[in-house]
């Protein structure tokens, strides 16, 4: 399948973007949000389907994907595309998630199954 100006849809996961802090300081707008990550990317491949982006805390990975395939099944679109990231470039959150005790003492996060 051709992506290439096709009905593909694009779920963008961005949770707790710390680059969303640094771009209101120096007045870059809005840039570094998951919406807008997933319009350009849409944008960018010409792609016809949803464009959608969400911040649901931990879940916002497994959220993306549900997105995903309840659009194709629904069909809004026939495929998509699910990003997600998390940037984390301040110590401030590192410590703090160290005391959830969600990050090792490495800075690794902690996986359960």
């Amino acid at each position: 399948m051709e992506l290439f100006r096709s009905n593909t849809g694009v779920f963008v996961a961005i949770m707790q973007n710390s680059l969303d802090y640094d771009y209101l300081k120096i007045g870059s707008g809005i840039n570094g949000t998951s919406y807008i990550i997933a319009n350009n990317i849409s944008y960018t491949f010409d792609f016809h389907g949803p464009s959608c982006g969400t911040d649901t805390g931990c879940s916002s990975s497994i959220y993306a994907i549900n997105q995903a395939v309840d659009n194709m099944r629904l069909g809004a679109c026939e495929a998509a595309v699910v990003c997600s990231a998390h940037a984390n470039f301040f110590p401030h959150d590192s410590v703090e998630f160290t005391k959830l005790g969600v990050l090792n003492p490495e800075g690794r996060y902690v996986y359960y199954s």
